[in-house]
């Protein structure tokens, strides 16, 4: 049995009320054209399906924001222990036009985002990371800086973005890492030597653990190894034994 077309009278068209539908797509403009006419419709060419909306688009050239930044890459410890120095590694991308200047009114710093609830609270320490050098338009910076756990264990977001002085933040904000910090271990216990799991986050991944070393204690000697003085663990007599014939 075919299915109704859209001029059947079948009553599976008529009880079925009209519905608002939103549609999200991209376009590429013409190349060329300073003004574009553009017209959508529902694809069936009828007039009862409504108006067809007409728009004229005008057309002009891609700007570059002046401020912009594109996360590339963050290396960031998992889990922590409490109150400890630790070091983060987080890489940006400079996408505006403008250069990321050190000093001045206007200068630019990475600040963690989540260090700003309430504003300037400082859990991890410092909420201001200093770019290594002035980063011009199109370059990436690799910021290099050490934090400090909170003193109470529990889990605690991580996440940072770049901040232009007096003007605002921008551009993309670090993936937001829930970090897990621990008590400090017992004195003399051995996890206390026990190396910490490190996220290393590239753009578009998810977090993973990378996996952690654990040495082989050594094996110990078997006897066939041990020094010649140590005769009781020979085999053989001890001493050598001399034949005496009887006549």
């Amino acid at each position: 049995m075919s299915s109704p077309s859209p001029t059947s009278k079948s009553p599976c068209w008529k009880s079925a009320p009209p519905r608002p539908a939103e549609i999200t797509f991209r376009l590429a403009g013409p190349a060329g054209e300073k003004n574009a006419l553009f017209a959508w419709d529902s694809g069936y060419g009828l007039p009862s399906h409504g108006v067809r909306p007409e728009l004229t688009v005008e057309m002009g050239p891609v700007t570059t924001p002046p401020d912009a930044a594109q996360f590339v890459k963050q290396v960031v410890p998992a889990q922590m222990i409490a109150g400890q120095p630790y070091d983060v590694v987080i890489t940006l991308k400079n996408s505006g036009s403008n250069t990321w200047k050190l000093g001045g009114a206007f200068n630019y710093a990475l600040y963690a985002v989540s260090d700003q609830v309430p504003p300037d609270n400082k859990t991890w320490g410092n909420a201001k990371a200093v770019l290594p050098k002035e980063v011009a338009s199109g370059e990436t910076a690799t910021v290099a800086f050490e934090v400090k756990a909170p003193t109470a264990p529990g889990n605690y977001d991580f996440q940072w973005q770049m901040f232009h002085n007096n003007v605002g933040w921008f551009g993309d904000m670090t993936p937001k890492m829930a970090v897990r910090v621990i008590a400090p271990p017992p004195k003399g216990s051995e996890a206390a030597g026990t190396p910490t799991p490190v996220y290393t986050l590239l753009d578009g991944q998810f977090p993973t653990p990378q996996p952690t070393h654990t040495p082989t204690p050594p094996r110990p000697l078997s006897p066939a190894c041990w020094p010649a003085r140590f005769s009781s663990c020979r085999t053989g007599p001890r001493w050598p034994t001399t034949r005496h014939s009887s006549r």
